[in-house]
């Protein structure tokens, strides 16, 4: 005896046979769909642009900071002496990220193995843009994770423009997934 979820497939070839339109829609239409979701909902971070300011130039700040240097993930933008400056370029959109290293930092650095409860104890403070809340949050990760990967103590964190960390709701996604229910309630 014979399932009868094969007496179903079978019907449902010939129907996609016979009809062309519909063959579109069951083949053509979801590897479409498959493309346009995964360009509209990527999160892969790549080309992170970050800045250094660096109060005190010294070799010891400089080691610490070449793994931004190094890593592909990251477009090193350059190192500054002015707060100001970073953040000028910070507001225009031209920096994704900011990392501050304290005036002391020489003397402090040994504290990034130490955890630290506050912000003002902080050696290194990295500065998001959190508009755009998913680029600011593993902008930071990443940057964390490449200046100092055993720990994350002496870091501290400030998320600009977005710090309640609200996620935007994804009004395109929703109307892309309605539009496609449509067309595929239309074939059927």
């Amino acid at each position: 005896m014979k399932s009868p979820l094969l007496y179903v497939v079978k019907k449902e070839l010939i129907i996609m046979t016979r009809n062309r339109t519909s063959l579109l829609f069951m083949l053509v239409l979801p590897v479409f769909f498959i493309y346009i979701f995964n360009k509209i909902i990527s999160t892969d971070m790549n080309h992170i642009d970050v800045m250094a300011v660096v109060q005190k130039p010294s070799e010891r700040a400089n080691q610490f900071l070449q793994p931004l240097r190094e890593n592909p993930v990251f477009r090193y933008k350059g190192t500054t002496t002015s707060v100001d400056k970073g953040m000028s370029q910070f507001r225009r959109g031209e920096i994704h990220a900011l990392v501050v290293l304290d005036k002391d930092f020489d003397k402090r650095a040994d504290a990034l193995s130490v955890p630290t409860q506050s912000e003002n104890n902080a050696v290194v403070q990295i500065m998001t843009d959190n508009s755009n809340m998913v680029i600011g949050t593993t902008a930071n990760y990443y940057i964390r994770s490449a200046l100092n990967p055993q720990q994350s103590s002496g870091i501290s964190m400030k998320m600009l423009y977005n710090p309640g960390l609200y996620s935007s709701y994804q009004f395109g996604v929703g109307l892309f997934a309605l539009l496609l229910i449509f067309s595929i309630s239309a074939v059927s």
